[in-house]
């Protein structure tokens, strides 16, 4: 088979940028550095869909939170791990507290659970009376209350429309280190906001005070959190972090979970070393709407782990220089200290403050199913020292690994940029404005899937690898289109790449190009007008030159 038999190949609609900047561009856009033109919505030829490179969503400016829920409740099957799975423990103490305006009243099935309460202020312990099994019902509303845990055992938090906001503190702070079953009754809506400024609370154990125990958000907790359910949870952590852990994060499908204030951190989860988890989803929903200075919506120091479900996630906050850790540290959409793995679930993510990132691993970024969208609008963050942090789409200190699912990165910085990029499989578009499309230091190798790559004007690529040697194409179908090219394929790569320089073309126009025998084999519609630029194509059959007439 030709070919011109499987031709054209074309980039879809994709989302124009606001503002600007990357490492070879000026640090903000200008009358001089005009937004950067992107593709129209074009049909597909054979085998590539016309929609492959479409923004699903708005045009990524702060978006408040419209009530949208967890579409997967029937997805969640109650297992046997008891760490897991609130159904395979058994909580037979049940204490019942429901909130009335500035009172609360709160009654145990237990009489060694101690219960303390002031106003709307209540403080469970059954710690000291060393009970287990514990089941505490929240219900009722107060705009003056909250709840305060201690306990030697995990134990069950059901919310079954609460709606608690603190004068004081955190709406819900459990100083219990085990872990935290947190389930939101089916068809239920509950509101947490924790107070603007932490004053004392009202009750402590002995030993405990202010000082010594942390209160580190709205919906707080020292041990794990597993959130299930098929009501929703709308945070406000007007103090802090909206939703903060000290062991780890655990959604099953059903779940909402809406963070839409937060002075830090929306989602912020610290981990377990022991068992090597940071923050895992298997579905459900989780909204996070954050505008702090170097704000994350989700930061873990360990693993991120998503396995379904759907996740929306709005940034805006800028970049700051840490003094303490004498670095940047920007704002950003996921975060992890380790290793980001995006196996399935739709995840959508829209950041726009100087110097942030959409994704920012420290470790390795794994993409094999996920259908993810990221979009960063943001321009370089520079502050009056000289400090400075370029904006990125997705940025890993490891590496990019991409085995299948549908990336759509689009950012005016590098959209992607990692030591090295492995793409076998999925369906890939990479749109930088002004910067490099896909920038790998060490490796950029391409053995399958559809990518298509488009960087800014000279010197910026649409596919950048530093290294002659690391840039191989074994497979897939590739298209790239920049300024220029630093280094072309490496003679490790088995398949055919052709590159055509000095191109021309207005955005929107079908770019022929036609192989020795004169005949049209390939017919791309250009996603940005380009004078002078570089093109590479490389794709299973396409074994000769290709010229523009």
């Amino acid at each position: 088979m030709k070919f011109r038999d499987i031709t054209h190949f074309a980039l879809a609609a994709i989302l124009a940028m606001a503002t600007a900047c990357s490492d070879n561009t000026p640090d903000n856009p200008s009358d001089s550095d005009p937004t950067p033109e992107l593709p129209p919505e074009v049909s597909g030829g054979e085998g590539i869909s016309a929609n492959d490179g479409d923004m699903p969503l708005d045009n990524g400016s702060l978006s408040s939170w419209n009530g949208i829920t967890a579409t997967d409740a029937a997805a969640d099957k109650a297992g046997t791990d008891v760490d897991l799975f609130h159904e395979a423990n058994t909580f037979t103490n049940i204490v019942t507290v429901k909130y009335n305006g500035s009172e609360a009243t709160a009654v145990s099935s237990n009489p060694s659970i101690a219960i303390h309460t002031d106003g709307a202020y209540v403080a469970i312990d059954f710690q000291s009376g060393d009970v287990s099994g514990v089941e505490i019902h929240l219900s009722g509303s107060t705009t003056d209350g909250g709840l305060k845990i201690y306990g030697n055992s995990k134990f069950m938090l059901t919310l079954d429309g609460a709606h608690i906001e603190s004068q004081r503190g955190p709406a819900v702070n459990s100083q219990c280190r085990k872990r935290m079953f947190l389930h939101l009754t089916d068809g239920t809506k509950n509101e947490l906001a924790d107070a603007p400024v932490y004053t004392d609370d009202h009750f402590y154990r002995f030993g405990y005070n202010a000082t010594n125990e942390d209160r580190k958000g709205c919906l707080f907790t020292e041990g794990h959190l597993i959130v299930s359910g098929h009501g929703s949870l709308e945070v406000k952590g007007r103090q802090r972090h909206g939703v903060a852990t000290d062991g780890y994060m655990y959604m099953r499908p059903g779940v909402t979970l809406a963070v839409t204030e937060a002075a830090k951190n929306s989602v912020h989860v610290k981990g377990d070393v022991t068992d090597g988890i940071g923050f895992r989803m298997d579905g459900g929903m989780l909204y996070a709407n954050n505008d702090a200075v170097a704000g994350k919506c989700i930061k873990t120091d360990l693993d991120i782990t998503v396995n379904g479900g759907m996740i929306r996630l709005y940034s805006t906050g800028n970049a700051i220089y840490d003094t303490s850790d004498a670095d940047t540290s920007s704002a950003a959409g996921l975060k992890a200290d380790r290793n980001i793995t995006l196996n399935s679930g739709k995840i959508e993510i829209f950041t726009s403050g100087d110097g942030s990132k959409g994704i920012n691993a420290t470790g390795r970024l794994t993409l094999s199913g996920a259908d993810l969208t990221v979009c960063d609008t943001a321009g370089r963050f520079t502050d009056d020292a000289g400090h400075s942090a370029a904006a990125r789409g997705i940025k890993s200190d490891d590496g990019i690994t991409i085995t299948g699912g549908k990336i759509n990165v689009y950012a005016w910085g590098d959209a992607m940029k990692a030591p090295e990029v492995t793409i076998s499989g999925g369906n890939v578009t990479a749109y930088s404005g002004t910067a490099d499309g896909i920038d790998a230091d060490r490796i950029l190798s391409i053995s399958g899937g559809t990518v298509k790559a488009s960087g800014g004007n000279t010197p910026e690529s649409g596919l950048d690898c530093e290294s002659a040697d690391g840039f191989m194409i074994t497979g897939g179908t590739v298209f790239a289109i920049g300024g220029a090219l630093q280094n072309t394929p490496s003679a490790m790569s088995s398949q055919t790449a052709t590159i055509i320089t000095d191109v021309t073309a207005s955005k929107g126009e079908d770019l022929v190009l036609y192989d020795t025998d004169g005949q049209a084999a390939l017919t791309i519609n250009m996603p940005r007008s380009v004078e002078g630029a570089v093109l590479l194509v490389s794709a299973p059959g396409l074994s000769g030159p290709l010229t523009i007439e």
